[in-house]
């Protein structure tokens, strides 16, 4: 860095400046550099050495060009200095003419060939320059026609005219080329040397690659010209155009012109020196210069004959592709034939137009059409016969026909209720009261029920029901209340015969329903027949269609105590008051009964006549529910003329078990699906029966509501009837499996007869619950509801093995009893019930029985010769007779049916004793006698009918079984 001696601070150095002390850093002079020393930031001028030069302000010297003769012989120069001969390790050597120093020893010798002497020295000849010999002082320029391109050289070489080369100056370093559109100038003497190019003149064209360096003249005949010198190429003609031929002495085609009016030459024509005439005769032409092609006459216009121009087609003719005339389709225009409706009244048109419709063609130069007068037409349909005037003449309107407007194509028909004018050029209304028919106006008849209040039509109007009409072209009037339309006339009903008609416009007299009568003026009491008829006064009736109700009968006991009345009341248990509108008889009064299983508040049974049934609902808080109702009978007693409350029927109203029961019989329904029963393993199979049993336990255990006990309603049994019956079959199920059920395990087999046996047991105790219900109830429940019941214990009784524990609850004993089938005279039952068999035939067995009954009052069962494996047995309490279906018959035995051979007697008795169930299995013949106790306190009341045993024996499934039933005195 130099120091800035105003500034007193150090500044970047510049090129050629060296250090010194003081602050000031001066350049180096001429002949020296400026160098840095060693291990130091400095810089001192240094001398430049031989060889090399400096002008000053550098940091390094310069070398002398040698080649250009230039040395420095010492140090310091500031500049090279100039050889006049030859420079030699920075020396310098003079040399003669032609000489020069350039052998190592430095002596002058002549120069060689391709060099010359120049200040002492031997200097290469350059480009275009050679030297032939040595010891020459100067080189010798190349002729007109050569060319040398390297230095040094000893002779010049040809520029060849066949190749395209030439050279017109003397020293060429090159051959030149010959343009496109010029041809090569050879040498007089050498004929092969190029020693220039020559412009093709116009007509003709050069080039090197079609030509080879030569003008060629342009073939007017192929299309070809050319109107500029020095051009490559010719240009062809374009359509439109021709080329003029050139005479022998021009240099080529040099002229085109256009093709004249009248005349084409397209892009594809073989001749380039004419053009074609356009053919009229095909409808070609050409109105323009230098046109391809002809154009085609429009339609409308036609070709002059010089095909230079088209001429519209005059009004009266046309010309065009459908249209034309033969054998000049497009030199001239058709005439339009008017007497075919044809014409024109523009000119220039391609074919002549249509007359149109209500039109016709008014002469024969098919100019002009005129309209078609009023009263007259012309059209497609309707026009003369005659040729001549089918589109010349309109044609008059007739018949039945008529036009008002000018220029129409047809007649218009007449309306239907109008008729034409004379001169057909309008329709004309018929009057209002009359109506059109066949042109002609004929009247209405009011008689008939008709009318017509508007003129102008072909119909009679027709008078509707509950009209009258009275002139032909009036309205017809509405018939007013209480009276009706007949024969088109308005009749007044008739009071006598009970009609009536309250509304307008009715065609029928009403008859008075029956419990009404005609209603009746207030000032003068005459029916009115217009009024709706009011209902029979209490004490009166009516059976319709009558003027006044008739009065009630208190002889005859007739009364009626309500309004609106179609007969009268029988007052068969009291009296008829005066005027027969009450009947002071017996009835029950007002009771309110608990039904806690149904409801906490109480049934209201309101005052009912004797006779009657009242009905209520079973939900006080819904009573529009139509199912659930209770029904209860207020009976009459005849003999004691009282009357009572009968038992309530609560048998359609639900309770809080009601849905249970409903979920139950849907478990044993999927149960006995064949697809669900396939698909459960056995201990699935046990537990859903397990469930079952514990759901029913659920729905019959005791319960109590406010301290009292809850039994089953009538509804309640009726659904549990339904739940036994598909529980009958739930208990068969692990029966119907037996492939499963010889591959179970012990254990297996353990947990599927616990789980059967309970169910069997819940369905005893729900036997108990049903009995328990009260006769009450159970006198409410359908008979084959109880039958369902009975057939769920007889099914019970039948899937219990011999093996099986009594099932016994208090109202029922279940056993299979196991017996030898033998054809001898005896069978002897096996295991511990009852008594063994003997050979006295009156040894008899004890059956089970429910729990509180005496073992000793058990029934017994004696068997004669017969033939069983065992025996299914059902004993019912006595308490349980209400569950049973009522008798289908009440008979005396001595008024009983005699049966037929192999037949039992038909006799049905309410018994006061236990009831058993028999089913014999396997059983071929039945002989056997049953001895029960009975109750006979209670037989008095009724009326000392005789008591008897109630028998239930289940029929057998197999076909042959002949059933034999022996009743002896001594069994009853």
């Amino acid at each position: 860095m130099c120091p800035d001696a105003e500034k007193r601070e150090c500044v970047a150095r510049v090129e050629g400046q060296f250090f010194r002390e003081g602050w000031d850093c001066p350049f180096c002079p001429p002949g020296t550099f400026a160098q840095k020393e060693t291990n130091a930031n400095a810089y001192k001028c240094e001398p430049c050495p031989k060889g090399k030069y400096s002008p000053g302000k550098k940091d390094s010297c310069k070398v002398c060009d040698i080649s250009k003769q230039k040395y420095t012989p010492a140090e310091g120069f500031a500049e090279c200095l100039t050889c006049g001969g030859h420079v030699t390790e920075n020396k310098c050597s003079a040399c003669p003419e032609g000489q020069g120093i350039f052998s190592k020893d430095g002596n002058c010798e002549p120069c060689p060939a391709g060099k010359y002497s120049k200040s002492g020295a031997c200097v290469v000849c350059p480009k275009g320059q050679y030297t032939d010999a040595p010891g020459k002082s100067k080189c010798i320029e190349c002729l007109v026609g050569q060319y040398q391109d390297a230095e040094g050289q000893t002779s010049c070489k040809d520029c060849l005219a066949d190749d395209g080369k030439y050279s017109k100056e003397i020293g060429a370093d090159k051959c030149l080329d010959v343009d496109f559109g010029f041809e090569i100038e050879k040498d007089d003497d050498h004929n092969k040397r190029g020693v220039g190019q020559r412009q093709c003149p116009a007509g003709k064209h050069g080039n090197k690659d079609q030509t080879k360096w030569v003008c060629v003249r342009c073939d007017a005949s192929e299309g070809f010209y050319q109107v500029l010198p020095g051009q490559k190429s010719c240009l062809k003609v374009k359509a439109g155009f021709f080329v003029v031929k050139p005479t022998e002495s021009e240099s080529g085609a040099t002229v085109v012109a256009q093709c004249p009016e009248g005349k084409h030459r397209s892009e594809s024509a073989k001749k380039f020196t004419e053009c074609t005439t356009c053919d009229r005769t095909v409808g070609n032409y050409q109105n323009e210069k230098g046109q391809a092609n002809c154009k085609t006459v429009k339609e409308g216009s036609y070709v002059d004959e010089s095909a230079k121009k088209t001429i519209p087609c005059e009004k009266g003719h046309a010309r065009g592709d459908s249209f034309f005339k033969e054998g000049a389709r497009y030199t001239e225009c058709r005439k339009c034939n008017w007497k075919m409706g044809k014409y024109q009244d523009e000119s220039g048109r391609a074919k002549c137009k249509d007359v149109s419709e209500g039109h016709v063609v008014a002469s024969e130069d098919a100019v002009v059409i005129t309209a078609c007068d009023k009263g007259t037409a012309r059209g497609k349909d309707f026009y003369f016969d005659d040729k001549e005037k089918k589109f010349t003449k309109c044609r008059p309107c007739d018949g039945d026909s008529y036009q008002e407007n000018p220029g129409k194509g047809t007649c218009n028909n007449v309306p239907p209720g109008q008729k034409p004018n004379a001169d057909r050029t309008r329709a004309e209304d018929c009057p209002a009261g009359t109506r059109e028919v066949s042109r002609k106006c004929k009247p209405c008849l009011p008689t008939a029920g008709e009318y017509q209040d508007k003129s102008g039509k072909n119909y009679c109007e027709r008078v509707e029901p509950g009209y009258e009409a009275k002139e032909a072209d009036k309205k017809p009037s509405i018939c007013p209340p209480g009276t009706v339309s007949k024969n088109y006339k308005c009749e007044a009903c008739i009071a006598a015969n009970g009609e009536y008609q309250d509304k307008e416009k009715e065609s029928f007299c009403k008859a008075v329903n029956p419990g009404y009568e005609l209603a009746r003026d207030g000032k003068d009491g005459k029916a009115l027949v217009n009024k709706k008829p009011v209902k029979c006064k209490r004490g009166y009736y009516s059976k319709g269609s009558a003027e006044r109700c008739s009065k009630c009968d208190r002889d005859k006991k007739e009364y009626q105590n309500e309004r609106g009345a179609t007969y009268c009341k029988i007052c068969a248990r009291g009296k008829v008051l005066s005027g027969a509108t009450e009947c002071k008889g017996l009835g029950c009064e007002e009771e309110k009964l608990h039904k806690l299983e149904l409801r906490e508040e109480a049934f209201v049974f309101s005052k009912t006549a004797a006779g009657e049934t009242l009905i209520i609902p079973c939900d006080a808080n819904n009573t529009n529910n139509i199912a659930d109702k209770v029904y209860r009978d207020c009976i009459y007693d005849e003999e004691k003329f009282e009357a009572r409350w009968g038992v309530p029927n609560y048998g359609a109203c639900p309770t809080a078990k009601t849905e249970k029961l409903n979920e139950l019989k849907k478990q044993t329904d999927i149960l006995q699906s064949k697809e669900k029963l396939e698909s459960m393993s056995e201990t699935e199979l046990a537990n859903s029966m397990k469930s079952l049993s514990t759901g029913m336990e659920d729905i019959i255990k005791d319960e109590e509501v406010n301290g009292t006990a809850v039994q089953l309603t009538s509804r309640d049994v009726k659904d549990v009837a339904g739940t036994l019956n598909s529980i009958k079959s739930v208990i068969e199920l692990p029966n119907t499996k037996p492939e499963d059920n010889a591959k179970l395990t012990d254990t297996e087999k353990k947990e599927m007869k616990e789980a059967t046996t309970a169910l069997k047991k819940t369905m005893a105790k729900t036997i108990d619950k049903v009995a328990a219900s009260g006769e009450d109830t159970l006198a409410t429940v359908p008979d084959d509801e109880k039958a369902s019941i009975i057939q769920s214990v007889e099914a019970l009784a039948n899937s219990m093995a011999g093996d099986d524990q009594p099932i016994v609850t208090s109202t029922l004993a279940v056993q299979t009893l196991k017996m030898k089938s033998t054809s001898s005279t005896k069978t002897a039952p096996v295991g511990d019930t009852g008594s063994a068999g003997t050979e006295d035939e009156n040894e008899s067995i004890a059956l089970p029985v429910p729990e509180g009954m005496e073992k000793s009052d058990a029934p017994k069962l004696s068997m004669g010769d017969m033939e069983t494996s065992g025996a299914s047995v059902a004993v019912f309490s006595e308490g349980t007779k209400d569950m049973f279906p009522d008798p289908t018959s009440a008979v005396d035995e001595d008024d009983a049916e005699q049966p037929t051979e192999n037949e039992a007697p038909k006799v049905n008795r309410t018994l006061n004793s236990a009831i058993v169930s028999l089913d014999f299995k396997g059983a071929k013949k039945v002989k056997f006698n049953l001895v029960m106790k009975t109750n006979t306190s209670g037989d008095k009341n009724y009326k000392n009918k005789k008591t008897g045993a109630h028998l239930q024996l289940f029929e057998h499934n197999d076909e042959q079984v002949e059933q034999q039933r022996v009743h002896d005195k001594d069994y009853w």
